[in-house]
């Protein structure tokens, strides 16, 4: 199960781009045997999902499941895009610790009762976000051992960040939290 960070309008990194939302994007598409675009199917699904519920924006906090396409190659058996950042124009996206929590506590319920046996969730607000490092990786830490403190269930999750100098700053963050 994977868990993409999307902003309040719902749009979906680009299918060339090296966020999380454009990664799962490209996995989730068709290509033919010149890798050339058949079909971007989550971008079609979300076009169709947007026809039905508005064009936003949209609540951060929300959650919308969608089927994984051919990211089921890579083990994919499900992704919830989640309406974690509202952009604000040359300045780092706005989040919430409390919109983070519910997106967190969402998904390792679905996670669950889906029966899967494990998540990736990004750090939400890094990357295009341009959210400080700190904050971004605080609130994802503690709405997930916040999360896992109150199930009975064993599950892994892997978490994701954007750059390596993140990933020194998460683990420095995990050993303090002990997770």
């Amino acid at each position: 199960m994977v868990v993409t960070s999307e902003n309040t309008n719902f749009n979906m990194g680009s299918i060339s781009g090296t966020s999380v939302s454009g990664r799962i994007r490209k996995m989730a598409a068709s290509f033919d045997d010149k890798n050339a675009l058949v079909s971007d199917n989550l971008n079609d699904f979300i076009t169709d999902w947007k026809k039905v519920h508005g064009l936003g924006p949209f609540s951060k906090g929300r959650c919308i499941i969608s089927p994984s396409f051919n990211a089921e190659k890579n083990g994919i058996k499900s992704i919830v895009h989640a309406i974690a950042i509202e952009k604000n124009a040359g300045k780092s996206a706005n989040i919430n610790s409390s919109d983070i929590k519910n997106i967190v506590e969402y998904s390792i319920r679905h996670t669950l009762n889906s029966s899967y046996n494990s998540i990736f969730i990004p750090v939400f607000g890094l990357g295009s976000g341009q959210v400080e490092q700190e904050e971004a990786i605080n609130y994802t830490v503690d709405a997930i051992k916040s999360t896992l403190d109150n199930i009975d269930n064993n599950i892994t999750v892997y978490i994701g960040v954007y750059k390596t100098n993140d990933s020194f700053a998460l683990i420095k963050q995990l050993t303090r939290k002990t997770l």
